[in-house]
C-alpha cells in the first residue's frame, strides 16, 4: 500500500516537471546564469508578474552550489530528470531505513523542493542526509551563502543582507521559513537518532535537582 503510494508520488512529480510549471521570469534567472562569471551583477531579473525588468541580480551562493547547478545549462530537461532521478534514490533510501511517517514527511518536502523551489533542492538533500552524516547541517548553510570557498566581495554581502529582492523579499520568507523547520527537524532527529536528547535531558534534570537540593538545605 505504501509503496503504491511512493510510486504515485513520484509519477505525479513527472506529470509536474513535463507540464513546464517555471514562470518565464524564474527561467530567465535560473537557466541562464551561467551566461555569467559567478556572482555577476550582469545577471538580472525579468520578471513581467511583479513589472521587474532588468534588475541586476546574482546568484548569491557558494561554488558547491555553482558546481551542482552547471547542469542548467543543458536545458530544463537534463536539469529536472537529473534531480528527479536524485529525489527518486533520496525517497527510496529514506523508504528502506526509516519509518513510513518519516518517508511521507520527506516526500512532502521534495514535492517543494524538487518542483517549487529548485534552486534549493541540493540544500534540502543535503539537509535530509544530514540527519544521518551531520556534517552535512553546516554544509548546508554554508552553500546557501558564498562560503564555500568564502568569498569578500563586499559587494556580494551588502547585496545579501539589503537588496529588497534577496533576504528581504516577503515571497521568499515562506521559503526560509520551510527550509529552517527542515534543517531543525534534521538536527533535532539526529541529535535523537544518537541519545543526545536522552543525554542532555539527564544532565539538565540532574542539575536543577541538585540546585533544589542546594536551595534546600
Amino acid at each position: 500500500m505504501f509503496v503504491s503510494l511512493i510510486i504515485i508520488s513520484q509519477l505525479v512529480k513527472v506529470i509536474v516537471i513535463a507540464s513546464q510549471p517555471n514562470s518565464p521570469g524564474f527561467i530567465h534567472w535560473f537557466y541562464g546564469w551561467h551566461n555569467y562569471p559567478p556572482y555577476s551583477f550582469d545577471n538580472t531579473i525579468e520578471d513581467d508578474i511583479r513589472n521587474l525588468h532588468g534588475i541586476p541580480f546574482p546568484v548569491p551562493y557558494s561554488m558547491l552550489w555553482y558546481s551542482f547547478y552547471e547542469i542548467t545549462r543543458y536545458g530544463y530537461w537534463a536539469y529536472n530528470l537529473t534531480t528527479f532521478a536524485i529525489d527518486c534514490a533520496l525517497i527510496w533510501v529514506v523508504a528502506k531505513n526509516h519509518s513510513q511517517f518519516y518517508t511521507a514527511y520527506v516526500m512532502q518536502l521534495s514535492f517543494y523542493f524538487l518542483l517549487v523551489s529548485p534552486q534549493d533542492f541540493l540544500l534540502f538533500t543535503f539537509i535530509m542526509i544530514g540527519r544521518v552524516k551531520p556534517i552535512f547541517l553546516p554544509i548546508a548553510i554554508a552553500m546557501k551563502f558564498p562560503l564555500i570557498p568564502p568569498i569578500l566581495d563586499a559587494k556580494i554581502w551588502t547585496f545579501i543582507f539589503s537588496n529588497p529582492y534577496a533576504i528581504h523579499d516577503p515571497l521568499n520568507w515562506a521559503r526560509y521559513g520551510i527550509i529552517a523547520v527542515a534543517w531543525g527537524t534534521s538536527l533535532f532527529l539526529a541529535l535523537s537518532d544518537r541519545g543526545r536528547l536522552a543525554f542532555l535531558y539527564r544532565h539538565v534534570h540532574v542539575n536543577i535537582s541538585d540546585n533544589r537540593l542546594i536551595e534546600t538545605i
